[in-house]
């Protein structure tokens, strides 16, 4: 069987987009598709969506965030241009997002794992959502939710 390789809107959840990847078995690849002033941010809801989203979707100069050290979802924040570096506050806004999205949604600060989505790869054979970094960042920050980073101070 052929693959499809086309995003599909699929539906809304919470006030989100979803979008999702129809594979060979018609499993759909679900994430949240957010947006932080004005860049867009995919966030992975299980192992296969954080596989898309991290190999996949991801481009060269895209940022990708991690919780340290526990499972979560895979973040990416795409840039626009090809040599973009958003501010360290944007960083720190989607970063936050990534431990949120996590099992330490409920922890105070929290680090996180962020580099150019070029330093992250999939060993071969490794299972879906399993990566490899380098040339990582450390970020730590305060989980929350896109309503809250949304909020005007």
């Amino acid at each position: 069987m052929k693959k499809n390789n086309r995003l599909h809107p699929m539906s809304q959840e919470d006030g989100k987009d979803i979008i999702g990847m129809i594979e060979e078995t018609e499993d759909f690849f679900r994430a949240y598709r957010l947006s932080v002033d004005g860049y867009e941010v995919l966030v992975g809801r299980d192992a296969q969506s954080n596989d898309y989203i991290s190999t996949r979707l991801a481009r060269p100069n895209d940022y990708w965030f991690h919780l340290k050290g526990d499972s979560g979802s895979h973040v990416l924040l795409r840039c626009h241009e090809k040599e973009e570096v958003p501010s360290s506050e944007i960083l720190q806004k989607v970063a936050s997002l990534a431990v949120y999205y996590s099992k330490q949604k409920k922890a105070g600060k929290t680090p996180v794992v962020c580099t150019l989505a070029k330093y992250v790869s999939k060993p071969k054979n490794a299972p879906p959502g399993l990566v490899t970094v380098s040339k990582e960042k450390i970020l730590k920050v305060v989980p929350k939710s896109v309503e809250e980073i949304q909020q005007k101070d």
